[in-house]
């Protein structure tokens, strides 16, 4: 199974719900000290966990996941959570998980340095 990351705007439930299902995840949100990481920092975090980062922050990471390319750094992948597919309403948790568990089940998880816009499942 998939280890995760999950970014500061993403809420420990999921990270919850994750865990129920027997995956390693940890979740910025549940931590006050790595709550003040900036975004590189939290991609430092996460390469260094060997954790497959989930954020919301789509422009910041975008941009992050281009810069180390050009210094030839790693990451392990990056899913983006877009806002548009996720809006947050009470469906906004379950519809994560169950996106996350569809892509894991169908092997669409990032490969180390990909990034991949998670999809809405049903």
């Amino acid at each position: 199974m998939a280890r995760f990351l999950l970014d500061e705007m993403l809420t420990g439930v999921i990270g919850d719900q994750l865990e129920a299902t027997g995956h390693d995840c940890t979740a910025i949100h549940r931590d006050p000290e790595l709550r003040s990481l900036a975004d590189e920092q939290v991609l430092e975090l996460a390469t260094a966990q060997q954790r497959i980062l989930i954020t919301r922050n789509i422009d910041d990471f975008v941009h992050l996941d281009r810069m180390w390319k050009q210094f030839a750094r790693t990451h392990c992948g990056i899913i983006l959570v877009p806002n548009k597919t996720f809006p947050e309403n009470r469906s906004f948790i379950g519809s994560v998980v169950k996106a996350l568990q569809a892509a894991e089940g169908a092997a669409a998880l990032p490969q180390a340095d990909e990034l991949v816009f998670l999809t809405h499942q049903g």
